[in-house]
């Protein structure tokens, strides 16, 4: 662990491109934190779906998507990088079901996902990749849904869907490159792949464009299939 967070700084301190895009990364992250504020939870705090049964819920929706990840994604862009073309899920998820909801899945499905494609990487995977890829299931929840319930969501996004999908792609974008950074400095410091290589990789090739292509649309999508459950779902 040691070991692992000396490296991490090591390579923070000797690439200022890194140090850079960290900075930045955080001060536009403390920036967005501080104009939502009134959002910041770590679930819907209204949404009793996502409170416990949510995040088991959320548990199972990721271990699925880490299959989908290991076995229907086959192609290894470079080491510990695989284009995931199921990469907008934990967005999809934490939208509909609670950011809580959104980052457990997100979380697990890396972890499953590092295990079954044999690219588990001890401290980078459960501690950066599964927390910044769990963060793309929240950071859209927390940005889009807010403390809308799903049928005022739905509402607000039928009035005019267009501008929907532009606010999903943009918030997607935000989420996939800020992941991208700390992702790309995690795999610079364990396997020494060159932080250009993992955040292009990750941030222009393989996550972020699935993710700004299709949340806005699996978002949608999966509110119309969920509302007759709605009812079930008290706060809904």
């Amino acid at each position: 662990m040691l070991n692992y967070l000396n490296q991490l700084l090591a390579g923070i301190s000797a690439d200022p491109v890194e140090l850079v895009f960290l900075v930045l990364a955080l001060v536009m992250a403390g920036v967005l934190l501080y104009q939502n504020r009134s959002r910041l939870r770590l679930t819907d705090g209204k949404n009793e779906v996502d409170g416990v049964y949510g995040l088991v819920g959320g548990a199972v929706l990721g271990a699925l998507t880490g299959v989908l990840w290991a076995y229907l994604n086959p192609i290894q862009l470079a080491p510990g990088i695989h284009l995931r073309l199921f990469a907008m899920l934990p967005c999809i998820f934490g939208i509909v079901f609670g950011r809580g909801t959104g980052f457990v899945s997100g979380y697990v499905a890396t972890i499953v996902w590092g295990v079954l494609s044999n690219l588990f990487l001890p401290f980078h995977t459960p501690l950066v990749d599964g927390v910044f890829v769990g963060l793309t299931g929240w950071i859209p929840a927390m940005l889009l849904r807010g403390n809308d319930n799903n049928e005022t969501l739905l509402n607000t996004i039928l009035q005019n869907p267009r501008q929907w999908y532009i606010r999903a792609g943009l918030v997607s974008l935000f989420a996939g490159l800020f992941m991208s950074v700390f992702v790309g400095i995690s795999l610079n410091a364990t396997i020494q792949l060159p932080f250009w290589t993992g955040f292009g990789l990750i941030g222009i090739v393989s996550d972020t464009p699935m993710m700004v292509l299709f949340t806005g649309v699996g978002a949608l999508w999966l509110l119309k299939a969920t509302r007759r459950q709605w009812k079930v779902m008290h706060a809904f």
